[in-house]
């Protein structure tokens, strides 16, 4: 009798095999948001030095040239000696190392194909990966992806010449953004460090933002179900003098005037803001509630002389302003 009652195990019932599994699942709710924040934060964090790497490389393009690049760039040809239009992506190729890649494009005469050109790691944020889908010469805009772009200013109209006061990175090709060649700039505007040094300071104006298009399919040369721009910035449907504006941000116009925000702008997949690089180099995390005032104000390198524009929301921006770096 002694020996039969050593052998008897005694099970789990069944309320306590409920019980367990409720605690687990309990736990399980209670760890995996604080697993997911913190797989965000780090890549939020991967992606800031992203964007601090691509700020220090036009830092030297800047160091080089005295100007930061613009939106869009003269290439000349090596083979052929056309000009053709590139983003300031390709102007810091060499500085990001991807001479050979720059060396590429300039021996070309036109766009190549997409098995000259590879993905740029450097270019992609963790939390908003490129599309896989092919719009743009084959398959060139899947490997020619970004998540980053330059401070433009204000999306200048036909036949209006730049204002340095008004943003940094400028149309050095010489032509309106999205327009053909017959609407040639008047004059190329560039901006460099002294310049915005002796204004507002670099450490106040913004140079890059992650950006994905606010509203695919509708802005100027977009072509539809596109939610990145692409460093190539080539539209076959349009003339080979042109570039597209989208691998910049701007300040001028806004979805609705009573409601602006920045995310009419620039906009990221990062819960409740994003990041953006200024033109000392340093970058940081800002808000999707930013008042739109002191984005406009962080956009221009000289508030005060920077001309109001009509266009944007009523009393939106006053350039007699100082910004308040308080507020940001």
């Amino acid at each position: 009798m002694i020996q039969s009652r050593s052998r008897y195990v005694r099970g789990f019932t069944l309320v306590e095999l409920l019980v367990v599994i409720t605690i687990i699942g309990t736990l399980i709710a209670l760890l995996l948001p604080a697993v997911q924040a913190a797989r965000e934060a780090a890549r939020r964090n991967s992606c800031l030095n992203n964007e601090k790497n691509l700020a220090l490389a036009m830092g030297l393009f800047e160091g080089r040239r005295h100007y930061f690049p613009g939106y869009a760039n003269q290439m000349k040809s090596l083979t052929s000696g056309n000009l053709s239009a590139v983003s300031w992506l390709v102007c810091i190729l060499p500085d990001i190392e991807h001479k050979d890649m720059y060396e590429l494009l300039q021996s070309a005469s036109t766009a190549s194909s997409a098995q000259q050109y590879i993905s740029i790691s450097l270019l992609t944020c963790p939390s908003d990966p490129p599309e896989s889908t092919s719009f743009v010469n084959g398959d060139v805009y899947s490997c020619t992806s970004m998540a980053y772009v330059c401070n433009r200013g204000r999306n200048a109209t036909t036949g209006v010449t730049d204002n340095k006061a008004q943003g940094v990175c400028m149309n050095q090709y010489g032509y309106e953004g999205n327009a053909v060649a017959a609407n040639k700039l008047s004059a190329i505007v560039r901006v460099g460090q002294d310049y915005i040094g002796s204004k507002d300071g670099t450490t106040n104006t913004l140079l890059l933002a992650e950006s994905l298009l606010v509203n695919p399919g509708t802005q100027p040369m977009l072509l539809a179900g596109r939610t990145h721009p692409s460093w190539m910035s080539q539209d076959t449907t349009k003339d080979t003098g042109t570039m597209q504006t989208d691998v910049g941000f701007e300040w001028r116009t806004y979805n609705s005037v009573a409601s602006a925000k920045i995310t009419d702008k620039i906009l990221s997949n990062h819960p409740g803001g994003l990041n953006v690089a200024f033109c000392d180099g340093h970058a940081r995390s800002i808000s999707n509630d930013m008042d739109v005032d002191t984005y406009i104000h962080l956009m221009t390198p000289w508030d005060k002389g920077c001309a109001a524009d009509m266009t944007s929301p009523t009393g939106i921006y006053d350039p007699t302003l100082i910004l308040d770096e308080a507020k940001f």
